[in-house]
């Protein structure tokens, strides 16, 4: 489908430049040479007519080159500004990622502290990425439940 229409906008594209060539030429042509042929016919107001004529032609043909063009523009700026915004949600994804496996490497750890820092971390990613929450709360509570299982397996060993 996009295909068809990028080939609709190229024969636009295509046939307003060769309207504007042949215009361009056309008027070289009269300008240039002046033709008896064309002018013989004419008086001069109606030869200064004719050329404002051609002018105002040679300008639409322009102007709409020109619309074309700012379409083509903008829909590219758009194209690429929706893949700069999908590259950047991707990387939010990963700079999460690598949160929770830090956490995750913290909660592991041997000294307390980091293991505190470690939970602590948990507990601003869940605030901080909604997707994330319910995974890291379980993630905590299961460390909870194994650090509580480990101390009273501790206590009875004392």
């Amino acid at each position: 489908m996009a295909e068809k229409k990028g080939g609709e906008g190229r024969w636009l594209v295509r046939s307003l430049c060769f309207g504007l060539v042949a215009l361009v030429c056309f008027g070289v042509f009269v300008l240039g040479s002046r033709p008896p042929w064309v002018f013989a016919v004419f008086d001069e107001e109606t030869e200064r007519r004719f050329l404002e004529y051609l002018g105002i032609a040679m300008g639409g043909v322009l102007l709409a080159l020109g619309a074309v063009f700012a379409d083509r523009r903008a829909k590219a700026m758009a194209e690429a500004a929706q893949a700069q915004a999908e590259a950047n949600r991707n990387a939010e994804k990963g700079q999460l990622q690598e949160r929770l496996k830090n956490a995750i490497d913290h909660l592991g750890h041997g000294s307390p502290t980091v293991r505190a820092g470690g939970a602590l971390e948990l507990e601003r990613l869940a605030r901080d990425a909604p997707e994330l929450r319910e995974i890291a709360h379980e993630i905590l509570y299961a460390h909870e439940r194994r650090d509580a299982g480990g101390a009273e397996d501790g206590d009875d060993d004392n």
